[in-house]
């Protein structure tokens, strides 16, 4: 029978489920779709019947059936990714040449300067 665990921090923010085909899968919680994505961890040469967070969810540990195998997975977050700047609108003719004003461009170019220099 496969192993169900929501997160136990509130709000839930992850599911962990396990199967009988040796998969630990994590899906973003509410589950609300079928066959919604996951990442999939395989491992396990047999059923995994249970599967827990810690506490403080930075880890999760997988049980193998058969395999008798304890997996253990660290839970990583990635920062958000960086945020873009919005380009201001020009107005384009037919041939595909951007008219906009002097003082947007040389906006833009410093804009553009300034992030360089931060990388």
């Amino acid at each position: 029978h496969p192993s169900i665990h929501p997160s136990t921090l509130y709000p839930c923010r992850y599911l962990l489920t396990a199967d009988d085909f040796g998969k630990v899968k994590l899906f973003n919680y509410p589950v609300v779709v079928a066959h919604a994505p996951a990442l999939v961890y395989p491992g396990h040469s047999s059923h995994v019947p249970n599967v827990r967070w810690s506490a403080d969810e930075t880890y999760a540990c997988s049980v193998g059936g058969r395999d008798r195998c304890t997996f253990q997975f660290r839970v990583g977050y990635s920062p958000p990714p960086p945020k873009v700047s919005a380009v201001p609108y020009a107005p384009m003719d037919p041939a595909g040449i951007v008219w906009g004003s002097p003082a947007a461009a040389q906006q833009q170019r410093q804009q553009q300067q300034r992030q360089q220099q931060q990388q």
